[in-house]
């Protein structure tokens, strides 16, 4: 299906990620929550990407060098409920609560980016999956 550093992962290896992430306990409920995700395995990354984008929920990627008390203040800021930290699907099971309910997205599920933050504190910029798919769409139909 594709590659990942240079590691070949196919449709059944997402498939079981989606199962695990169907039993889990909030991610099971990933509909209409944020969360913010700092995985060292850019592999499960991707999967709970896809997951989330099928399963209307929100993400924040964060950077993998940022450190842990950098990513909460990240997470909170940017209004995530929970924050996944570490290196693999153990990660998961040490979801850390950030905000409370009143920080799950009211609006449509998106994928949070930020800002430069060359003329201030970083602003936050969230991207609906929809116009996301429709930017991928026009690039598709634009390069043979």
């Amino acid at each position: 299906m594709l590659y990942v550093d240079e590691n070949h992962y196919d449709q059944s290896y997402f498939e079981c990620c989606f199962s695990s992430f169907a039993v889990h306990p909030q991610l099971a409920r990933i509909e209409g929550q944020r969360i913010a995700v700092r995985l060292t395995d850019r592999a499960l990354w991707l999967a709970l990407c896809l997951y989330a984008r099928q399963r209307s929920g929100t993400l924040f990627p964060l950077a993998v060098d940022t450190p842990l008390d950098a990513c909460r203040r990240r997470a909170e800021r940017s209004g995530c409920r929970w924050l996944i930290f570490g290196d693999g699907s153990e990660a998961l099971d040490a979801l850390q609560a950030i905000g409370s309910p009143e920080s799950d997205a009211t609006g449509e599920a998106a994928l949070i980016q930020t800002s430069s933050g060359t003329t201030g504190e970083p602003k936050f910029i969230e991207r609906s999956w929809s116009s996301i798919a429709t930017e991928v769409e026009a690039y598709v139909r634009h390069f043979d």
